[in-house]
């Protein structure tokens, strides 16, 4: 499943969630979201679609049947005047979901800038848990295993945090910033900013794999990548964001025992400016997104 925004007038929905056969890549149903989606993840047999909208107060959490495509629910993420209110740029950033075995995990703004993580009961739709971070530390990225629902965060920490509760149970510093972060249950692949000599002309970017139970540094691949995913058996990283357009549309598969890519692929682009930069993993395969081409590339072994 896929979200994009799309063009029309103010009574018209914001945005479509899109169904993708994982063989053929072929779009197989669309669904109506009346807010913008900006995030999308599948947890207790449902799609869960975050969306926003610039002027409207709070986010809503959207359940979609996946074989029916069918909304069966819509959960409203706020906490009244001091809750979570997107304006403008503030509210479009750092949105992300995912679904544990009990909960589902969506990390949202607050009017102030703040990152709040709202565990929802699936069951009932209710806002179960929340936890606000500090003012400097926005999320960056979030996932899930049966251990701990993993966030990373833009001042370098890894957070785990109980699948069933929603509290802290560790918090650990990888680097300078935590770009993109994939749980599985033989790992947790994490990129991050690590500090770069001056004027060097390489980013400081690195590719590490965290215990999946405890969040521990396992190994350190020195691969210079931006985002990464897993789907548990393959490992897969992809090379372009602004403003690192030097290896824009570079995919790789990564080794998941020893950290080396193994095979890799370059993705079109049109603009070094806008590269692809969303990527998935799923059955042994990876979905790279180009929201500016409106492509979805399925590349495989």
């Amino acid at each position: 499943m896929l979200t994009y925004p799309v063009s029309g007038n103010a009574s018209s929905p914001c945005g479509k969630l899109v169904r993708v056969s994982a063989t053929t890549a072929a779009v197989t149903g669309v669904v109506p979201i009346r807010l913008c989606p900006d995030a999308v993840a599948y947890g207790h047999n449902s799609v869960w679609v975050l969306s926003f909208a610039i002027n409207v107060r709070g986010y809503q959490l959207v359940r979609v049947n996946p074989a029916t495509l069918t909304i069966e629910s819509v959960t409203r993420i706020d906490a009244g005047r001091h809750g979570v209110t997107p304006r403008g740029d503030t509210g479009a950033k750092y949105l992300f979901v995912t679904a544990t075995k009990r909960l589902v995990f969506a990390a949202v703004q607050d009017a102030r800038g703040k990152s709040q993580i709202v565990a929802v009961d699936p069951a009932t739709g209710s806002v179960a848990t929340k936890l606000t971070l500090g003012p400097a530390e926005a999320v960056s990225g979030l996932s899930v295993n049966d251990a701990a629902a993993w966030v990373g965060t833009d001042s370098g920490r890894v957070l785990g945090l109980d699948p069933a509760t929603g509290t802290v149970k560790f918090a650990r510093r990888v680097g300078i910033r935590v770009i993109s972060l994939s749980a599985s249950g033989r790992g947790v692949w994490v990129t991050v900013n690590l500090p770069a000599p001056p004027r060097s002309p390489a980013p400081g970017l690195d590719v590490l794999r965290l215990n999946p139970a405890t969040g521990a540094i396992v190994a350190d691949t020195r691969l210079p990548m931006i985002f990464v995913a897993t789907d548990g058996t393959t490992v897969w990283a992809l090379s372009s964001a602004p403003p690192f357009p030097s290896d824009s549309g570079l995919m790789a598969q990564v080794n998941p025992a020893t950290g080396v890519i193994v095979e890799r692929a370059e993705l079109p682009t049109l603009l070094d400016s806008q590269p692809p930069y969303t990527i998935g993993a799923y059955r042994g395969s990876a979905w790279v997104i180009n929201s500016f081409l409106r492509t979805l590339t399925k590349i495989s072994p």
